[in-house]
């Protein structure tokens, strides 16, 4: 498991608004993006985020691991993670 520190210092409200103190840009969130968040936050594991969606969301394993790898690069990309 990824110790995902950055996430603690995002300020994040309960509809995907997210602001970066460190450099005071803001971004928006779609439902699942925020979802994924919250779970690494809370202690997910990395490896089971793509198990998670994919039960919440009612999607297939290969599609919630594939969406969730784009959104992890993503978020990597932005130092955001």
């Amino acid at each position: 498991m990824k110790p995902y520190t950055k996430l603690f210092s995002l300020q994040i409200d309960e509809n995907g608004f997210v602001f970066d103190p460190t450099k005071g840009i803001s971004y928006t969130l779609n439902e699942t993006a925020l979802r994924v968040i919250t779970l690494l936050k809370n202690g997910c594991p990395e490896e089971n985020l793509h198990i998670r969606i994919a039960e919440e969301y009612a999607i297939s394993l290969p599609s919630a691991e594939f969406d969730i790898e784009n959104l992890l690069n993503t978020m990597k990309k932005y130092q955001l993670i």
